[in-house]
């Protein structure tokens, strides 16, 4: 009995010992991921029109919590989809390479039907599954890279698919499905950081336009006021000829931004010119 007892005691300190280290790497986890996404919206809110900036951090805080070989977005562009970020150069498409946006493509089937694509081994149904990305795929640098396990998770606004957080490995490892939520909020923070993007751009735009549209009514403003000052002018000096052209050219060069001006008049006797003011 003393024996049972004591093989039990040591069975369940050996479990309360594997729980608190199951306990202390689940916290761990959290940490770097709240750590990660914390540094992520940093960046968001320091550099709102920095997309690529953004974005890169996005990918690479992805790739390294989620132990993959390479993470990537795509964004729809009419029929078309462009990559935009690499987590690790050389293991994908180089930022700016096109691809057709159709269901032959994992990140083209996300983004199409606005769900995550979740494929095991990517090797074995390319050819029958995604023919295009068979068609187009790409020379690599290290040969011995080809993505087994891949997920692509689209990027949702609006109920709408915008583009595509491709993941992948090298190995055929399925990811689970808390790396799967995990991979999703970073999907949702690059659409925050798209979006916060373009109404930055909307709002700089607006800036430009206002400013311009300010400017022209100034402009307007001046010369309805040489105008009208030159007319008084005119009104009050209607002999002072010389009042009169002083005024016109002092206006024109105040409006043009010019350092002085000349009225050169033609002398009907011989048609040549002579200094006017």
């Amino acid at each position: 009995m003393a024996d049972d007892r004591d093989a039990r005691i040591a069975q369940l300190e050996a479990e309360l010992r594997q729980a608190r280290e199951l306990h202390a790497a689940e916290v761990s986890n959290l940490r770097d991921e709240q750590t990660a996404t914390a540094e992520v919206l940093r960046v968001i809110a320091s550099s709102p029109a920095d997309l690529q900036t953004v974005l890169q951090s996005v990918v690479e805080s992805a790739n390294r919590l989620c132990e993959a070989d390479n993470v990537g977005i795509w964004r729809a562009d009419g029929d078309e989809m462009v990559r935009l970020v690499n987590a690790r150069q050389g293991r994908g498409p180089v930022p700016g390479r096109r691809a057709p946006l159709d269901r032959g493509m994992p990140s083209g089937r996300a983004i199409l039907d606005g769900k995550t694509i979740h494929i095991l081994d990517f090797q074995a149904v390319m050819d029958e599954e995604f023919p295009t990305a068979r068609q187009i795929q790409h020379p690599r640098p290290d040969p011995w890279f080809a993505p087994r396990t891949y997920l692509s998770v689209p990027l949702m606004r609006d109920g709408a698919a915008i583009g595509a957080l491709s993941v992948e490995r090298a190995e055929v490892r399925a990811f689970t499905e808390a790396e799967i939520a995990l991979l999703e909020t970073f999907a949702d923070q690059a659409v925050s950081a798209i979006e916060n993007a373009r109404l930055f751009s909307e709002l700089e735009q607006r800036n430009a336009d206002l400013q311009a549209s300010n400017r022209q009514i100034t402009e307007a403003l001046e010369q309805q006021t040489a105008t009208a000052d030159v007319l008084r002018v005119i009104a009050s000096s209607r002999a002072d000829l010389d009042a009169v052209l002083q005024a016109i050219i002092e206006s024109a060069a105040r409006l043009c931004d010019a350092p002085s001006g000349t009225l050169v008049r033609v002398r009907a006797s011989d048609g040549r010119s002579s200094l006017g003011r």
